[in-house]
Formats: C-alpha cells, structure tokens, sequence
C-alpha cells in the first residue's frame, strides 16, 4: 500500500485497537488475561462482504480464515511483515464465539484453517470470537483460493475479494470518524481498489506460507515483477488493467 495510506490507516488501525483493549482489560480465558480476540459482528461484516462480492471468485466455494503465529508479538490485523504458519504442535488451541448465552467451538485444522458459522443469537448478543492466546501472539486473516491452483499460485480476483472481506472486518471495528477520514482521503469508499495516489498504485500485502524468492503477476502474454519479501508479497489490487483471472506465481526462496 502506499506510504500515506499506509500511515493513515495505521493511524485508524491504532484507534481501533486501543479501543478494544480498553474493553477487553478485564476478560479472561482458561487462565489467560487479555485473550486475542475480534468482534463476532466484524467477522459477520467479512462473511457478509463475501456473498456479495463473490463475483471476484465464483470458483471459490467459502470464505475461509487462517490462523499465523505473529513473531513480532503486538497487535497484528492483516499488515505485518512477517509470519508463520500455525504450529501443528499447539494442540491445544481453541477458538469459540463467546457472549453472555452463545458458547460455539470453530475447529481450526493443523495448518490454521478455519470456517467462521453464521448463528443470528451470537450476533444479536454481539459475541466475540475469542483464542485461548494471550493477544497479539496470533493473527488470523481471510484466505479465499480457487480449486485447483498449486498452493504457490494466487489468483488475483481472489486476492481482491480477500482484501475486500478484510477490509469489511476492519471498517466495522473503526470508529466512524476514521472511516470517514480514509474515505474521504482516498476518496473511495472501496480501498482495496482504489487505483492511484499521487501518480503510484497502492500495493496491498498478502501472506505466503514459505519465504518468497520473486513473485510474477501474468496474463496471457503480459508479465510483471511484484515486490516480494519474507514471506509477503506486494499487489497493486486497484490497476484494472490486469483482470480477475491473472495469476501470481511465488517462486520460493530455498531454506
């Protein structure tokens, strides 16, 4: 993404964040004091973002979530530079919807992957999907993915609905005056597809399971280089010059 929109919506971001830790102060679970934890209305928002824009990858059959150790250990929603995969050897890791009645497991699997069910009582008592980790030593974020692509090839319409669902989550735990202030910046009320900002395409980071030697964007006969390291890799999502259906292949860095 762009620098100043980088900064201004890490500035939003910060807001958000602060907000919710100073709900959170007195929430415990299994032990755990200040639990990571999002918003069950949020992650509604994403599914909800979803449906509507299934367009973007019709092939795609559900919106799916993983989960990643953030290795920087503060909070971490969809932006940092680097992270891993779940580790396999937590076993006990649990995620629920939690509110005042609604106690609903969510499964993760041993690579991170999970569904999040819609359950209209959990969001009428504005649940929470809560992770028996202290916060900030997790993050999890949408994953939307075309069958039958191998794992290092990303499909962009997918990369763009992925966007989309993140941002939807976001927007609804921002508080208004910083949505209204992004909006008006980037004068789009659709970030992941606004297309320039002073003459640069905004890029929007994604995350790899391996480390990344160079990441290709193609169609057809057209090729272009992406900005890659670690583990992220850089896409303009708003250039409509490149369709849906382009492809990303990640070339991995030999560990």
């Amino acid at each position: 993404m762009g620098r100043a929109a980088v900064l201004l919506l890490g500035l939003a971001l910060c807001g958000g964040a602060a907000a919710q830790d100073e709900n959170m102060q007195q929430v415990q679970v299994d032990g755990i004091k200040n639990p990571e934890m999002k918003s069950y209305r949020a992650v509604w928002a994403g599914l909800d973002m979803f449906e509507r824009q299934h367009e973007l990858a019709p092939a795609a059959p559900q919106l799916r979530f993983r989960m990643r150790t953030n290795p920087a250990g503060g909070t971490c929603i969809g932006i940092c530079e680097s992270s891993r995969s779940l580790a396999v050897e937590e076993q006990d890791l649990s995620l629920r919807i939690a509110g005042n009645e609604a106690s609903i497991a969510v499964p993760i699997s041993p690579d991170g992957l999970f569904t999040v069910p819609r359950n209209r009582a959990a969001y009428n008592e504005n649940a929470d999907l809560i992770l028996n980790r202290k916060k900030g030593t997790y993050k999890f974020s949408a994953e939307v993915r075309t069958p039958d692509l191998p794992e290092n090839v990303r499909r962009l319409g997918d990369l763009r609905l992925e966007c989309k669902v993140q941002m939807a989550i976001i927007k609804e735990e921002l508080p208004f005056w910083a949505v209204a202030m992004l909006n008006s910046i980037l004068l789009t009320t659709d970030w992941c597809m606004k297309g320039e900002l002073k003459g640069n395409y905004i890029k929007f980071g994604f995350d790899s399971l391996m480390p990344i030697a160079t990441a290709t964007m193609t169609s057809g006969e057209r090729s272009q280089k992406l900005e890659a390291k670690n583990r992220r890799f850089q896409v303009p999502l708003g250039d409509r010059s490149w369709p849906d259906d382009a492809l990303i292949q990640l070339d991995y860095a030999q560990e």
